[in-house]
């Protein structure tokens, strides 16, 4: 019994099964994040609008600085309705802008989409604005708010802005920006943390300003990160200060470039430097500024970290994609299988002949397949970070149980309940959150325990039939 015929190749991945069934994912939003990844989209949850902001100045008319405010909506993260035209949503952009508790500036905007098909409604192609602003020099703080007019749900972002004297010419040494080219020549900011794999090149810029003639240095650096898939609940926890429990290694990064350029003495103006083809990893820009390329460093902007994933991330797609996630649900002898199986009609076969071992009614067969790929699918966007969202703990839980019914947050862990009855322990998850002062992207660690055993169990059994 064939369980999955195709793919689709743009915007979000399609299972057909039995009668060609498509599976729809809600809309995401962003979520509160640490101060070095303000603005940028870290996690995501269901039902609220998602973007990305950034703050930046740069040399305006006659050298005298501006405020350039930049935000990027995906059409996934908005509520669309259909008619005999296509599909359409509307939301609200507001910016404020404040110096202290004073509020410096603000403005409404009600932007309308149109998308030709559902496809298109469920891309990650983002709709990009930007704001230019004349400020007077200081230190802002740039809030910008998006309202779907339709789901009736918003999200906030929070991000710095300084703006330099023109007069004086302080020392000022601006945050690092990422851009990605488009098919016609131009360059576009990226303020979101996960960047996808494609053919268009990236550049980074970082604008800075010195009274006197400085060397500017752009250090990339690929980071050690923890790959494994997390293991079942009832596995040894990993031990502090491994790998796996920190998701990345603080004291070990590859410098894949180190590219240095003259500054001369002047108003704020805004240096470029190309970025080579980078693999799937995290990476980070650092930025310091220097008289000479060898000297200490008299200013260092804030590190911009980022992750490159395959193109077609955070959806499923390809056989690859769509197995390797079996792996909580199969026995050791079917994913031996699953590994064992190298060409695509191979691949293809192992899949239909894992969902029908146990599920031989179509029907049902398709509804369970579909969301187990959308499960996968939302982890992927809610908890990657280090790696993919399905690897980590989190989203093991979140795919085998689905949400939970209660959740409590507190700095150093998270308590995950699936029944309302506190006190039962085989349904209570702690989460332990690790400390990491450099790079807090969001990462949590399961303390896996033996009386897990039956939940783990019943779960993979309840997925299966």
């Amino acid at each position: 019994m064939a369980y999955l015929s195709s793919f689709a190749t743009l915007a979000r991945w399609s299972l057909l099964v039995a009668l060609s069934i498509v599976a729809g994912l809600a809309c995401r939003t962003s979520v509160a994040v640490t101060e070095g990844y303000a603005g940028r989209s870290l996690q995501y949850a269901s039902g609220q609008p998602n973007f990305d902001a950034e703050a930046y100045p740069r040399a305006g008319a006659a050298g005298v600085p501006e405020a350039v405010i930049a935000w990027s909506l995906p059409h996934r993260g908005l509520s669309f309705r259909a008619d005999t035209a296509g599909f359409h949503a509307a939301f609200d952009a507001e910016l404020r802008v404040y110096r202290g508790k004073r509020l410096h500036h603000a403005s409404l905007r009600t932007h309308r989409v149109t998308a030709a098909d559902y496809a298109a409604t469920q891309a990650f192609a983002r709709l990009r604005h930007d704001t230019t602003l004349t400020l007077a020099p200081g230190s802002y703080r740039v809030e910008v708010r998006v309202f779907d007019l339709r789901s009736r749900q918003e999200a906030r972002q929070a991000v710095p802005l300084v703006i330099p004297s023109a007069e004086a010419t302080p020392l000022y040494l601006g945050p690092v920006r990422i851009t990605t080219s488009t098919p016609d020549g131009d360059f576009l900011p990226i303020a979101a943390h996960q960047l996808p794999q494609n053919n268009m090149r990236l550049q980074a810029h970082v604008p800075v300003q010195t009274p006197t003639p400085q060397h500017l240095t752009l250090r990339l650096l690929h980071l050690r990160t923890d790959t494994t898939i997390a293991a079942p609940l009832y596995a040894l926890s990993p031990a502090q200060g491994s790998l796996p429990y920190l998701g990345y290694d603080p004291d070990r990064a590859d410098t894949l470039r180190i590219a240095t350029q003259a500054v001369p003495a002047g108003p704020l103006h805004t240096l470029h430097f190309d970025l080579p083809e980078l693999p799937t990893g995290l990476f980070r820009l650092e930025a310091t500024l220097a008289p000479t390329p060898t000297a200490s460093p008299i200013a260092t902007a804030p590190p911009r970290p980022f992750a490159r994933w395959p193109g077609t991330f955070p959806e499923v797609e390809g056989w690859d994609a769509l197995l390797a996630p079996l792996v909580y649900l199969a026995d050791a002898d079917e994913w031996d299988a699953l590994q064992t199986a190298t060409t695509d009609a191979q691949k293809r076969r192992q899949f239909d002949a894992f969902w029908g071992r146990y599920l031989t009614n179509r029907t049902v067969a398709a509804d369970r397949i579909t969301r187990f790929y959308e499960r996968v699918e939302e982890a992927n966007l809610r908890f990657s970070g280090y790696k993919a969202g399905w690897k980590t703990d989190p989203g093991l839980l979140f795919i085998l149980f689905g949400e939970p019914l209660g959740l409590e947050t507190h700095f150093d862990r998270e308590v995950w309940r699936y029944r309302y009855d506190n006190q039962d322990p085989e349904a209570t998850f702690l989460l332990e959150r690790p400390w990491r002062p450099r790079d807090g992207l969001p990462h949590l660690i399961l303390q896996r325990d033996l009386r897990y055993r039956p939940a783990w169990e019943t779960a993979r059994r309840n997925w299966r039939r």
